[in-house]
């Protein structure tokens, strides 16, 4: 649940309690946990950056979507604290975070360059720019960096802040499923998980 769902069970407890009891096992590597959403689980992989406590996962990876300013404005990044759809405590960012944020440029559902989708009732930032926010909530002091294009398909660009612990993809043409990119998308999130063991 991000803002308008009709339901109102608290899945960000639920996502906690479910990596707290995934570190239990033996088998688990509990300093190294990734969340991953798409679309809407996106937006709650965000959520759980912003709000769960500091060590609760490592890897905040999002395929998608990005922030919107209910959950960053004014410089500061803003919580649910009471899962009713209003995001009005604000938060810091947990400093041990890698992010890794991957969107298609010819997204019709959740806008590249950000912006109002009205049958959701929320306002998107740019991918960019909101890659650039998460970079600076987690420490870098700098402009937005520019793009390179280290992989074969050159429809792909690597946006990188902090020594690759923040990292943003665009995807040249992709749309809300990346058709066409999939082996790809595989790729890079396997590589940034296993840069960052």
């Amino acid at each position: 649940n991000i803002q308008t769902e009709s339901t109102k069970a608290d899945d960000l407890d639920y996502i906690e309690n479910i990596i707290n009891q995934l570190k239990t096992f033996s088998d688990v590597d509990a300093n190294n946990i990734s969340l991953l959403g798409s679309s809407n689980g996106a937006a709650m992989v965000n959520r759980a950056m912003i709000e769960l406590p500091a060590g609760t996962f490592k890897n905040a990876i999002t395929l998608a979507s990005q922030l919107s300013t209910d959950q960053y404005n004014n410089n500061t990044f803003w919580g649910d604290d009471n899962n009713d759809g209003v995001y009005d405590t604000s938060y810091t960012l947990s400093q041990d975070f890698r992010v890794l944020s991957l969107h298609g440029t010819n997204d019709t559902t959740i806008p590249y360059d950000g912006g109002t989708v009205n049958w959701l009732s929320r306002t998107f930032i740019a991918a960019q720019q909101s890659i650039l926010n998460i970079a600076t909530g987690l420490g870098y002091a700098g402009a937005q960096v520019n793009g390179t294009t280290p992989l074969t398909n050159a429809n792909i660009v690597k946006y990188e802040y902090l020594d690759g612990d923040v990292v943003h993809y665009q995807f040249i043409g992709g749309n809300h499923g990346f058709g066409g990119f999939n082996n790809d998308i595989v790729t890079i999130i396997d590589t940034f998980i296993s840069d960052g063991i």
